[in-house]
């Protein structure tokens, strides 16, 4: 089998994994967003964020996962938004 098959049928299968883990990371955000819109706390939790992006300095490619990292925050912030308007 041609070697770039393989390989992408392995980002495929990658693909597959982190679609389902960002869809559960986003139902837990919402969680969160319930929860901060129940005790009055605030959507952005930037000291939050980077812990989470301290984290990402221990890879490689720490600079392509801090700015996927960021759209995730973006993306969890407007579902925690919602929250709060829909309220």
């Amino acid at each position: 089998m041609d070697q770039m098959i393989i390989t992408r049928e392995a980002i495929d299968a990658l693909d597959t994994q982190i679609m389902a883990l960002l869809e559960k990371r986003f139902e837990l955000s919402k969680t969160i967003g319930k929860n901060k819109v129940l005790n009055d706390k605030v959507i952005h939790d930037p000291i939050r964020e980077q812990s989470i992006l301290k984290c990402a300095e221990n890879y490689e490619n720490h600079p392509s996962i801090h700015a996927v990292y960021l759209t995730i925050f973006e993306e969890s912030r407007a579902l925690q938004n919602e929250i709060r308007t829909a309220r």
